[in-house]
């Protein structure tokens, strides 16, 4: 199927139709251009919860408990275990190390 470029992120097929581009066929700097920036899964489902009900208080209200979304309004994962004090502080040690590491890169 022949694709026309129309717009970035838009193509028009050869029945004259609109389609949004495969994001991951985009380059990053086009998707910034268009206004997308990286951002956690759990950070771009909680904007959406946003602009559903378009206030931070509509959101932790929500109602809408079929919603694919709700469990996750608040951006975190309830499905997550919580992690444990051993796991936490093996983070903060790599996190150390990491930084550490920054520190002596000549740049």
């Amino acid at each position: 199927m022949t694709t026309q470029h129309i717009a970035l992120g838009l193509t028009q097929n050869e029945d004259g139709f609109f389609e949004g581009c495969d994001p991951r066929q985009i380059p990053t700097s086009v998707l910034e251009e268009i206004g997308h920036k990286a951002t956690p899964v759990l950070g771009v489902l909680r904007a959406h919860c946003l602009d559903c009900s378009h206030s931070v208080s509509e959101v932790r209200r929500c109602t809408s408990v079929s919603c694919a979304l709700w469990p996750y309004r608040m951006g975190t994962n309830p499905f997550r275990a919580e992690r444990s004090e051993a796991q936490r502080a093996a983070d903060q040690a790599a996190g150390d190390r990491l930084r550490a590491m920054r520190k002596t890169v000549i740049v």
